[in-house]
């Protein structure tokens, strides 16, 4: 069973526990919730609560929870109304550790007694189970004994509605959970340091999207703040963990606000407030004709600087001509030269910029050249002007062999133009 597989459980379990068990939360919090959505939501999670629960009951599952098995005892929370946990965490102080389970029932049990326990902590214990869940679910040696004793997911299927039901009646401290999370991102990320970035989508991704729904507008406007602020950090200086997530907290940031009108989108731009992941979103929302009061070369010529396949589809859309072309040529080739380049980019910014053919790319790969200051650099102005169709003659072509020190595979592919 891999990673993604027991993931989906958690985010199952969560997500929809968010969802089923917070709406009346949400509809006493806030006055502009459209009721006729909250009935549509109501029936929805009950639709899957009891399609879980009939597949959780057909299942023929030998192994025992306290004397019981999985699925007596998930009649039973069905019938009480009892949180699904079947104990108390007494280990205290000492962290969840999958190895100390010789089965996935005995495991889960008290990974959500440990969970219980950790969630009615407060941030301390919130940051403590999410390393549990990354140290039992994605890193070794946890995650190879995690596969061991969950190795398919017919046998996963048991624990998805014990864990739905676990999130439904702990859906105020997971909400808490979420919160804790982002505002360590966002005030001491360096405390994500050690974690693997898949646990964090469980947050950023998958249970972020029910927010909106979950939480009142206080809350939510917290979460969007934090949002910000981890957006606004320099990704460079970012845990990988955190790097690897921002777009999907963009992503989630759009979710959590209101939508965006192309005035406030263009408002936004000119501030020169934004991160690279909230520009490509808002130049979206920019019409056509509005694209000349903005200083495109500001908002997008340091993303063709440092991580030019970021801006690519910025490119394609803003068509840049004239002295705007210009000033993103000299982007382009800078960071080239610096080494953030690549031949397959250049094609396409040839193309996005309408010089597919040789001699309206002419000028743009010479600079380039003229520029470069190591092989690799000159290789993938060369490589890219023998990509463009038709391409540059013979004579162009041995002039570059003879000027330019380029790798190997591009003189191969240089030469063989030349016969």
């Amino acid at each position: 069973m891999n990673n993604a597989t027991i993931a989906i459980l958690v985010v199952a379990g969560l997500g929809v526990g968010f969802l089923a068990g917070s709406m009346a939360s949400r509809t006493s919090n806030t006055t502009d919730i459209d009721t006729g959505e909250v009935a549509d939501l109501h029936a929805k999670v009950a639709q899957l609560e009891a399609e879980l629960g009939r597949r959780a009951a057909s299942l023929s599952v030998g192994a025992t929870l306290e004397g019981h098995s999985i699925r007596e005892f998930v009649e039973e929370s069905k019938k009480t109304g009892k949180p699904v946990v079947v104990d108390v965490w007494t280990d205290d102080g000492n962290p969840f550790d999958i190895s100390k389970y010789e089965n996935a029932e005995d495991a889960f049990a008290a990974l959500m007694a440990y969970a219980q326990a950790m969630l009615a902590k407060g941030p301390e214990g919130h940051m403590a189970l999410l390393k549990a869940i990354n140290d039992t679910i994605f890193e070794k040696p946890g995650r190879d004994i995690t596969r061991q004793l969950i190795p398919s997911e017919e046998e996963a299927a048991r624990f998805i509605f014990p864990l739905i039901k676990f999130a439904m009646d702990n859906n105020v401290q997971v909400a808490d959970m979420l919160e804790t999370i982002y505002k360590t991102a966002a005030e001491d990320p360096a405390q994500l340091e050690d974690l693997d970035d898949d646990v964090l989508e469980i947050f950023t991704e998958g249970i972020a999207w029910v927010v909106p729904g979950m939480v009142g507008e206080e809350r939510l406007k917290r979460l969007s703040t934090y949002a910000e602020a981890i957006l606004a950090q320099d990704a460079d200086k970012q845990p990988q963990s955190l790097q690897r997530n921002r777009r999907d907290i963009e992503q989630a940031l759009r979710a959590w606000k209101p939508p965006v009108t192309p005035e406030e989108a263009l408002e936004k731009l000119r501030s020169g407030k934004v991160s690279p992941e909230e520009i490509n979103y808002l130049l979206r929302k920019v019409p056509a004709e509005m694209l000349t009061e903005l200083d495109i070369d500001a908002l997008i010529g340091p993303m063709l600087e440092k991580n030019p396949f970021q801006a690519m589809h910025l490119v394609h859309r803003i068509k840049p001509t004239g002295a705007v072309r210009a000033q993103l040529d000299q982007r382009v080739i800078r960071g080239t030269v610096a080494g953030s380049g690549h031949p397959q980019f250049i094609h396409y910014y040839l193309r996005y910029t309408g010089r597919l053919k040789w001699q309206d790319a002419r000028a743009f790969i010479e600079t380039g050249l003229a520029q470069s200051t190591s092989s690799k650099a000159m290789s993938h102005f060369a490589q890219a002007a023998i990509s463009l169709t038709p391409g540059p003659d013979k004579d162009w072509v041995g002039w570059v062999l003879e000027t330019y020190q380029v790798d190997a595979q591009v003189r191969k592919m240089l030469e063989g133009r030349l016969k």
